[in-house]
Formats: C-alpha cells, structure tokens, sequence
C-alpha cells in the first residue's frame, strides 16, 4: 500500500469517519436497505447531471456544510461550488456519453454513506470540441429529512492515455 494512501486514511480514521458508534450498530438488511437508497440518489444525480440544467443537479447537494475538490480545486461552501458549477454549465453543448462502473458504496452509519466510482464521459463542448474524460470520484451523502443529499465530493480525472 502506497505510504502517502495509507497516512491519509489513518487521518481520516482518527477524526472518526471510519467507526460507527454501537448505539448505531445496524442489521445487515437496515444497511443493505440504506445502500439501495443512496444508489438511488446517485442514480438521481447523473440524470440530473446528463440534463445540463443547474437546479436538478444541485438540488441533490447539502446547503449547510457542503464541500468539494475537484482536481485539486477546492469549493469550501455549496455557494462557491453553485457558482462554478452554473457559470461553467452553458460551455456543454451536449453529453453523448457518462458511464460510471465500479459503483461502490459503504454505509457507515444511519445518516451517512460514502459512494466511490470510476467514470468515463464523452461532451461536447459548445465550441464544437468534443472532450473525452475519465477518472474517478468520491461523494459523502448525509440523510437529510426523508432523503439523501451530498455533503461532500472529491474527483480527477486520469490523463489521456
């Protein structure tokens, strides 16, 4: 295991992301049932994502408390990342492909999940370029009311082969 990988994930472990408190421990099915409802959300997501409308999409991500790093950006705020992502929306003329394979998901606990997902997406952009990308990603999701929200996601894309 690659040493930087491993210190990461031992950070991450200590602020207690990794536990599940034992007045928290789910059934195996109640565990299995919130996974289900997360791919859902996800689900959700990429259709919302595949309709180049902003409202959808960012409808699936927290107000309160949301993050994101994309290719070494950083978004510390849901307003930062809602700028961007609507500024930067009408520069897509058309997605002609986004396929996610090895769609991953843990249930750390009743309220939160974390999906990790590789990619690939063919635009066009609204030059006429067409753009192929592909990489990998990971979204924190909160239950929020009767639902599933983003709190957080973080991807890269891999360089062109």
């Amino acid at each position: 295991m690659n040493l930087h990988v491993f210190l990461l994930t031992l950070c991450l472990c200590m602020g207690n992301a990794c536990t599940t408190p034992s007045s928290e421990v789910m059934s195996p099915d109640e565990a299995q049932a919130i996974e289900a409802e997360v791919r859902q959300a996800f689900q959700g997501l990429v259709e919302a994502a595949r309709s180049l409308e902003a409202a959808p999409y960012l409808a699936y991500l927290a107000r309160d408390g949301f993050t994101a790093q994309l290719d070494g950006t950083v978004f510390a705020s849901y307003n930062a990342f809602s700028a961007m992502y609507t500024e930067q929306l009408p520069s897509i003329e058309a997605i002609l492909s986004l396929e996610f394979d090895n769609v991953q998901v843990s249930v750390l606990n009743r309220t939160t999940a974390v999906l990790v997902n590789a990619f690939t997406e063919t635009i066009v952009l609204a030059s006429g370029d067409t753009l192929d990308l592909a990489g990998g990603g990971s979204q924190v999701w909160t239950r929020v009311d009767a639902g599933w929200k983003l709190i957080h996601i973080s991807g890269s894309t891999r360089p062109q082969e």
